[in-house]
């Protein structure tokens, strides 16, 4: 299964355990005795809420794997976190050699690290050539050790994989006769849950919308381009030919997409996107696709914090609201993650609104962009920001 099923409890006892601890919340004092009429009543509940919930998860997964299958729309599987050019380091007896040498180091399909106890794996078979120099201080002085970078994957998908920093030791639970030890250069990164089954019908439902077939209108393309995957949002310009913007042209549509992060997508999505819109548009349509284009803005906020409000604090927190709503994933959705309208101007009003609901700020002292209070055109189609945030607080 692609997705994550329905977040319904379909253990009895789980079930059962929720309905006395709520029973006992509400009154106090009361604890479960064993053939009470109350426990016995909390027991049959959860046995029959048990078989409803685990009857109602398999309908909605029989459901949604008959729209897969009827129509050839496919849940976004998850995908695994990845640790990237781990340094290796391998150890060879003394006997490997008389002077400092080089010499290739496989790692075999399979080898395992763990971090935090999550356990991370070589995906293929990786060889690399490694210079060897010569211990010369502590136990193993005249072995020969020398240094390599593998890639590995996290065991399953998920977020919660994207786990570790630059620096950590891993654990090494693969027997190796060479490598020694496994140093982190960066934290795990890349992993994503499926999409869960209400996720999966919603994309699907915004697909049908689009069944014209291939939608007439811009409106309906950019509703289909956030049904693809790899794709979080998409706008959509009726009549833009990017190659002669000042012109309006019949029957051409150009998308600007955008994945979860607000970023350009990767040539493979672009290709994937495009290839679904052409099985799709209506015969004579020219579809064009496009990255958003990104206007760099240095926005400067002075604060005044809430008597008893922690300074430290309040100036991060600023910072971190203001970066949320100008972020290429925020910008234009008018709060709505899946929408998006063209939107031109930045106003310092804008900024204040934000900074303004940040709690412990007592006062607004300044907002500037780009160094002056006017507010700042961004640059089309597709406008997006490019933020730098800059907050003093006292």
């Amino acid at each position: 299964m692609a997705w994550e099923p329905l977040p319904l409890p379909v253990d009895q006892d789980q079930i059962i355990t929720t309905i006395l601890t709520g029973i006992a919340t509400a009154i106090p004092g009361w604890v479960p005795i064993e053939g009470a009429p109350e426990v016995a009543l909390a027991e049959e509940i959860g046995v029959q809420l048990a078989a409803v919930n685990a009857a109602a998860v398999a309908a909605a997964n029989y459901a949604a794997a008959g729209v897969a299958a009827a129509f050839g729309f496919e849940p976004i599987e998850g995908t695994k976190a990845v640790l990237q050019d781990v340094t290796l380091t391998a150890q060879l007896p003394p006997s490997a050699g008389t002077a400092a040498f080089s010499r290739a180091v496989t790692v075999p399909a399979g080898f395992t690290i763990t971090i935090g106890g999550q356990p991370f794996i070589v995906p293929k078979q990786v060889t690399r050539v490694a210079a060897f120099t010569q211990v010369t201080a502590g136990d193993f002085t005249g072995y020969w050790r020398g240094i390599i970078t593998a890639d590995f994957a996290a065991y399953e998908a998920g977020d919660e994989w994207n786990i570790g920093a630059a620096g950590d030791v891993a654990s090494i639970q693969t027997v190796s006769p060479v490598i020694i030890a496994a140093t982190l250069t960066a934290p795990a990164s890349g992993g994503e849950g499926a999409e869960t089954l209400t996720a999966f019908l919603s994309r699907f439902t915004a697909w049908l919308a689009t069944l014209k077939p291939g939608g007439v209108r811009a409106a309906d393309l950019a509703a289909f381009a956030a049904t693809v995957p790899g794709v979080r949002r998409a706008l959509a310009l009726d009549r833009y030919d990017p190659e002669n913007p000042g012109t309006p042209a019949d029957r051409t549509v150009t998308i600007i997409p955008i994945d979860a992060a607000g970023g350009d997508l990767a040539s493979f999505e672009v290709d994937r996107l495009r290839t679904e819109i052409e099985s799709i548009r209506e015969v004579g349509f020219i579809v064009h696709i496009i990255d958003p284009v990104r206007t760099p803005v240095t926005v400067d906020v002075t604060v005044t914090v809430a008597v008893g409000g922690d300074v430290t604090a309040v100036q991060s927190a600023v910072a971190t609201a203001v970066e949320a709503a100008l972020s290429p994933a925020a910008w234009g959705s008018g709060g709505d993650p899946a929408a998006w309208a063209e939107t031109t101007t930045l106003r310092t009003l804008d900024v204040a609104l934000v900074v303004a609901n940040v709690p412990d700020v007592a006062a607004i002292g300044a907002i500037t962009l780009n160094g002056d209070t006017a507010d700042v055109t961004l640059t089309g189609p597709g406008a997006l920001i490019d933020a730098t945030v800059e907050v003093t607080a006292s």
